[in-house]
């Protein structure tokens, strides 16, 4: 079985680090991270080495994160992302996706789940906020594209 984990930052591989390894660890499983957004930069503390250090098979990275700070950014972001992690995932043709939390690249991945037929599971679907921030819609989205989810 074929199993990608998407991830962007430190706080949503830390939650799911832990069943990376486990997954990693089974024979009968080929696991894959395509790391992408704050895990590439160096102003959030390059946390693709700790991917690294756990020795874990990395599929891809997609550099896109911009050097800005509106709504606008974080969509094209999630473009980037979107339109770079097409033919990865499809080159690599995983029998399953895992996606956690509610940030951009975590809508995407419910996307290419969605669209590409790939069964999906998004973890911390459940979370809310009450700052009536853009994560809240997005996470609810993400759970809904995915096969299943875990609140």
């Amino acid at each position: 079985m074929k199993i990608l984990a998407i991830t962007g930052n430190r706080a949503d591989y830390d939650l799911l680090s832990y069943l990376y390894k486990l997954l990693d660890q089974d024979p009968e499983v080929d696991f894959r991270i395509l790391v992408t957004g704050a895990h590439l930069s160096h102003a959030f503390g390059y946390s693709k080495s700790a991917i690294e250090k756990d020795g874990l098979k990395i599929l891809g990275t997609i550099e896109n994160i911009l050097n800005a700070d509106s709504p606008k950014s974080r969509i094209k972001a999630a473009s980037i992302f979107l339109m770079n992690a097409i033919d990865l995932v499809d080159t690599f043709r995983p029998d399953l996706l895992l996606l956690a939390g509610d940030r951009e690249e975590v809508l995407a991945g419910g996307m290419l789940g969605a669209y590409m037929t790939i069964p999906t599971i998004h973890f911390f679907g459940g979370d809310h906020v009450a700052d009536g921030h853009v994560d809240n819609p997005a996470r609810s989205a993400a759970s809904k594209l995915a096969t299943c989810h875990f609140v």
